[in-house]
């Protein structure tokens, strides 16, 4: 049987006044329903919460409190457009881009700090005497350079050759008088300077004739001036193998009494006198250690000799001296020495990490093919293993003659070959 809607409402409200009480209560209802029906806009989807109307029993004693929680953060969202209130970032902004961090850290520029040729803002950093602040902000230098007025030459640090003296202007001053500086030194940086400073060849203050690799502003990108001489391949070599020295001077002095026989030193350095952690001494085992002039050639055979020494555990080695302007005593005719051209050296003794000491004087044993001493052994060792490497070319040892019974001399004769 088909019932019809009007038929059906006069069922359930078969009075007139009853049945128009009810029709405004079910608008009511319908209006109270409507302002339930929430909908948000969040700028690309629409979201609608509808209460569940299908229960019969009262709907506050039965709403569920997420459900509560749910639509009120719904409707504390429609309350702001979110295309309106987000900012317009971009998409990189805090991420990680997985590349790696490349950027440099500043470079610290402590080289020669408080000494001639290390940055300074005031003169008290300089501490030595006599000497000067040429501040970044008077002088355009890079980090300022500690100084000092000079005619001719500059005080050094611990024994070491370190300084220069140049006219003011190859600094970039207005004052043309002599300035010290620092000289290219590839113990404390590969490019041989400070941050900042380039390597020129430039001749000493009042003497023109004599020319050093030093200092000066400037910068890789920005050739120098004055470029320097170059470094030789001798010396590449040397700085490929971790020695420390600076370029040295050839003086071309000549031995008393012969002017005319020139010790011609060829591509003379000053090299760091502690090698692989082997400290070269003067004279005695706590004698000073100082910055040894040398022939570039006989610099790496010194080089050489350390590395053998240093896996042996030795850690000091005493000689007697490397240039020596002379000639061979008791040679006719004259000969210039090895020394003479700084391709010799004299080595007295040794001492070793656990700190004995074993001397040439004192524990060669003479004529002896097989020493039977431990420090014997050793300094046999030494002068058979430094021979047969070809580290050096001549070796005199106390066997050869009474002038050599506290050292052996090393050298680098061209065209020799001989032990004794």
């Amino acid at each position: 049987m088909v019932v019809s809607r009007r038929r059906f409402s006069m069922i359930l409200f078969p009075n007139k006044c009853f049945r128009i009480l009810m029709i405004f209560l079910m608008v009511g209802a319908l209006f109270a329903c409507s302002d339930e029906n929430s909908v948000v806009n969040t700028g690309t989807d629409t979201i609608t919460s509808f209460e569940d109307s299908s229960s019969n029993e009262d709907s506050t004693s039965l709403m569920d409190t997420s459900s509560l929680e749910d639509t009120t953060s719904i409707e504390d969202s429609s309350l702001t457009d979110v295309s309106q209130s987000v900012p317009d970032v971009p998409e990189d902004v805090g991420q990680d881009t997985g590349e790696p961090d490349t950027t440099e850290p500043p470079v610290e520029d402590t080289i020669y700090a408080g000494w001639i040729g290390g940055a300074c803002e005031t003169d008290a950093v300089c501490d030595y005497d006599d000497s000067l602040c040429l501040t970044e902000v008077d002088t355009d230098l890079p980090g300022g350079m500690c100084s000092q007025d000079c005619d001719l030459y500059c005080p050094d640090q611990g024994e070491a050759i370190t300084t220069f003296c140049v006219d003011g202007t190859y600094l970039g001053l207005f004052d043309s008088g002599g300035y010290c500086a620092m000289r290219c030194d590839y113990a404390v940086s590969a490019s041989g300077c400070r941050p900042g400073y380039v390597c020129e060849s430039l001749p000493r203050y009042n003497d023109p004739s004599t020319v050093i690799a030093t200092c000066v502003p400037g910068t890789e990108t920005e050739p120098p001036d004055n470029p320097p001489i170059g470094i030789t391949n001798c010396q590449q070599e040397l700085t490929n193998r971790g020695v420390g020295f600076t370029v040295g001077v050839n003086n071309m002095d000549s031995p008393a009494g012969h002017p005319n026989i020139i010790c011609d030193v060829q591509d003379p350095v000053m090299i760091e006198p502690t090698i692989h952690g082997v400290t070269y001494r003067y004279a005695s085992v706590n004698g000073a250690a100082n910055s040894i002039y040398t022939s570039c050639q006989l610099a790496l055979a010194i080089e050489e000799t350390s590395l053998w020494l240093a896996e042996q555990n030795v850690t000091d080695v005493i000689h007697l001296g490397v240039y020596n302007c002379r000639l061979i005593s008791g040679v006719s005719p004259p000969t210039l020495s090895e020394h003479g051209l700084a391709n010799a050296i004299d080595i007295a003794g040794f001492r070793n990490a656990d700190g004995s000491i074993y001397t040439v004087i004192d524990d060669w044993e003479l004529n002896t093919s097989f020493p039977v001493t431990v420090p014997g052994s050793f300094l046999k060792w030494f002068v058979e293993t430094v021979f047969e490497n070809w580290i050096y070319n001549i070796i005199l040892t106390p066997d050869y003659n009474a002038a050599h019974h506290d050292h052996f001399h090393c050298d680098l004769t061209p065209g020799a070959h001989f032990l004794q």
